[in-house]
């Protein structure tokens, strides 16, 4: 299943990668938060529980997920493309067809923290 949320906020690939960092995890997004960070690989937990997490620089953004998530959790935060160029895409893809209507409602619920997050910070960042 895949989800998609347009976020009405004027940015950069670049800007994207430079401050959504794992550092800021949880600036971004209150549903998400680092527990343990070792060499290579950080544990976050979530509304789901605790997964190991990435998180990638691709072409206008980033792409971050749960890697052992049994719904591989995936998402990525772009601009710059479709569907819409002057805005944030938030997609999120899962590796099911079909999930219960919680499950579904969990995942709205991340993305609008996602959302919200954004929002703030960004506009933070326009501020300063």
């Amino acid at each position: 299943m895949e989800f998609f949320k347009i976020i009405d906020i004027q940015t950069t690939g670049e800007d994207i990668q430079q401050h959504i960092t794992v550092d800021r995890l949880d600036e971004f997004c209150s549903n998400l938060f680092i527990l343990r960070e070792e060499s290579e690989q950080i544990t976050v937990g979530s509304i789901w529980g605790e997964f190991s997490f990435f998180s990638l620089k691709i072409k206008g953004g980033l792409r971050m997920g749960l890697l052992d998530c049994p719904n591989a959790v995936s998402w990525t935060i772009t601009t710059g493309y479709p569907p819409t160029e002057d805005k944030v895409v938030l997609h999120l893809t899962i590796n099911r067809t079909e999930k219960g209507a919680e499950f579904i409602s969990e995942i709205q619920g991340f993305m609008e923290d996602w959302e919200v997050g954004m929002i703030k910070q960004f506009k933070s960042l326009l501020i300063e």
